[in-house]
């Protein structure tokens, strides 16, 4: 039984090791932030705040998530009026 329930808890970790957690998604939006992939990074801020959402002690990360998918969305938003303006000039 022991043996069992050892061979469990060990299967189990080795699950939670391999996810992602909140912070390893959130550095990663921040690369691709930096290096202006803007749509990526979204992605990524959104599965972080997911990943977050099922920890109650990540409360710190999620207001700086959502103040990040606030500013990204606002830059998709204005890349994409760019566009919309350069189209309609050419």
């Amino acid at each position: 039984m022991i043996s069992v329930l050892l061979i469990l808890y060990l299967v189990r970790s080795g699950k939670l090791s391999t996810k992602s957690t909140p912070l390893e998604l959130f550095n990663e939006a921040l690369r691709e932030e930096n290096s202006g992939d803007f749509k990526a990074a979204f992605i990524n801020y959104e599965l972080a705040l997911s990943e977050a959402g099922k920890n109650k002690f990540h409360g710190n990360l999620k207001s700086r998530i959502n103040e990040k998918l606030k500013v990204l969305h606002t830059i998709i938003e204005y890349e994409k009026s760019m566009h919309l303006a350069k189209r309609t000039v050419s």
